[in-house]
């Protein structure tokens, strides 16, 4: 605790700091209606998940330093034994060192699990660290402002028989705006990088190819009226793999936000993009997607998420899927912990629903893995306690 004291005072204008702590912490059981992804279910679940999260902020006029992480702990009981742990810690600093520069570096590490499909018990672990960082610079009084980053990503798994998806990438990017309203910016960059898979293409089951990824783009991003801002992206992305299929064709995403009031907002986002695949080469998704925000009778806080995507895969072996989600969350405070803070003890509702229909089986049989490929239909629902509201 000495030690660490000591390094808050070396820090610039220590005394003037403001020191701030965000925490939450969830629990919920409920029951799951396919807890194994599966196209025939073996039937509902009991279900239990702990989901606490802890963050440590210093903030100064020069520097914001943020500090924490999550976990996130399911575990189900009835007709299966299966049981998962995810976590994360990160770390993010912003740098303002002038009026006209920020910096932004952010680093952090995940450990979690994928689900193997037609097995009753066991999970693909793996880890992935993620770190990032951005410059971003406007002269006072000038309309044009410049932006530059690099971001560096990997996914490890743990069972030697699935390293062939081990993958790492690696991106730098710059870019522009020009601000012809004060909140509304034409927006044009670039975006350069590569992927990598450590075993390569003649890996069994399946081999994974290196890619190039290669994108340009313009639009609009900003206010477009006094309470709805709009993101436009439209560009066109090069995926040039060394073995395989070629992605070679326009890109686009469209976010509207409309902040009706206070208390409630609404976002609509559409979405054409290219990603790389451990299946074959890469999948293109269309997605759309709607999120509104809500706080009813000014205390029960609602969010509630709906999504639609159409998922192809243009290199062999070929296959389409539609996957269509919802999920919605209630929130009822009880107990007031802080009034100073409006912290609350609340009892929570979380309902999600999905369905998936692929047609990989009709092509290429059954797979399992980081890309699953089985048609299925799940229904959640958790209640309990919460304080992230």
């Amino acid at each position: 605790m000495q030690l660490f004291l000591f390094l808050i005072l070396l820090l610039p204008n220590a005394a003037e700091a403001k020191f701030s702590v965000e925490d939450s912490i969830s629990l919920t059981g409920g029951f799951d209606s396919n807890p194994l992804y599966r196209d025939e279910s073996l039937g509902f679940d009991y279900l239990v998940k702990v989901y606490p999260k802890l963050a440590f902020i210093y903030d100064t006029k020069e520097i914001t330093l943020k500090v924490g992480g999550w976990a996130d702990y399911d575990k189900y009981f009835k007709n299966t034994n299966q049981s998962s742990l995810g976590w994360n810690t990160a770390g993010e600093l912003e740098a303002r060192p002038y009026e006209s520069t920020r910096i932004d570096f952010y680093a952090d590490y995940t450990k979690n699990s994928d689900p193997i499909l037609l097995d009753t018990e066991s999970r693909y672990r793996w880890g992935s660290p993620t770190l990032k960082l951005v410059m971003d610079y406007r002269a006072p009084l000038s309309a044009w402002g410049f932006s530059s980053g690099f971001e560096a990503t990997s996914k490890a798994y743990e069972l030697a028989s699935v390293q062939n998806f081990d993958n790492r990438k690696k991106y730098i990017s710059m870019g522009g705006k020009y601000y012809f309203f004060p909140e509304t910016a034409l927006i044009f960059g670039i975006k350069s990088g590569y992927s990598t898979y450590t075993q390569g293409r003649n890996a069994q089951p399946y081999g994974n190819t290196n890619s190039v990824y290669n994108e340009i783009y313009t639009g609009l991003n900003g206010k477009i009226s006094s309470d709805i801002m709009m993101k436009l992206k439209f560009g066109f992305l090069w995926l040039d793999y060394q073995f395989g299929t070629d992605f070679n064709e326009p890109v686009v995403t469209l976010n509207i936000t409309d902040i009706i009031s206070s208390i409630h907002s609404i976002k609509v986002e559409y979405e054409r993009m290219a990603y790389d695949s451990t299946y074959s080469n890469f999948y293109v998704d269309n997605k759309l997607s709607v999120e509104s925000k809500s706080v009813w009778f000014d205390s029960i806080t609602n969010l509630f998420t709906a999504q639609y995507i159409y998922r192809y895969y243009r290199a062999y072996p070929r296959r389409i899927d539609h996957r269509l989600g919802f999920i919605t969350e209630f929130a009822v405070p009880l107990v007031t912990i802080s009034k100073m803070g409006n912290e609350n003890i609340s009892f929570i509702t979380t309902v999600l629903a999905e369905w998936v229909n692929s047609d990989a089986y009709n092509n290429f049989g059954l797979y399992t893995g980081p890309d699953p490929s089985a048609s299925y239909k799940r229904f959640v629902v958790l209640m309990g306690l919460t304080t992230k509201y």
